[in-house]
């Protein structure tokens, strides 16, 4: 699910063969489109842009898809399918929608959307794998845990 709030619209997968993307105006709750992919089962993650026009899509298995649309065109501006890693957060960089960050536990990618006439491109500007080492002290009584945190960072 993704919202935006200057938009006023929300978005939403239903969980079945070949999901559809919907997407409602908030607060009326009226249906404004239905975006169709050729995603087989499920739509991991949603994103809107923060400008509102463009709707970030990440599938699951098999396809593993990283997809840019045009919701208010239902459009599929381009899409890149494994990009590497399985991703649990996605999010727009609020100053610049042609560019994203995806974040899995052990990586984190930055993606760039090149655009040329009308065509749409994703590209990875950067990845970084995170190894992290993380240990946590509990003492007996203590409603608060201390914790370590130690991070290697590897680019390429």
């Amino acid at each position: 699910m993704a919202t935006n709030v200057p938009g006023e619209v929300v978005a939403f997968s239903d969980r079945r063969l070949k999901p559809i993307i919907y997407i409602y105006s908030f607060p009326s709750l009226t249906r404004k489109i239905k975006l169709k992919g050729d995603i087989l089962l499920d739509y991991n993650l949603l994103c809107f842009s923060y400008c509102g026009t463009y709707l970030a899509s990440y599938s699951s298995l098999p396809e593993f898809e990283l997809a840019l649309w045009n919701w208010e065109a239902n459009v599929i501006l381009c899409k890149k399918s494994n990009p590497g890693m399985d991703v649990s957060q996605m999010t727009f960089n609020p100053m610049n929608w042609r560019q994203m960050c995806l974040s899995s536990p052990s990586a984190v990618s930055v993606w760039t959307i090149e655009r040329s006439n009308q065509e749409h491109h994703f590209r990875i500007s950067r990845k970084m794998i995170y190894i992290l080492c993380f240990t946590q002290l509990c003492t007996a009584g203590l409603r608060q845990a201390t914790c370590t945190l130690g991070v290697r960072r590897v680019i390429f």
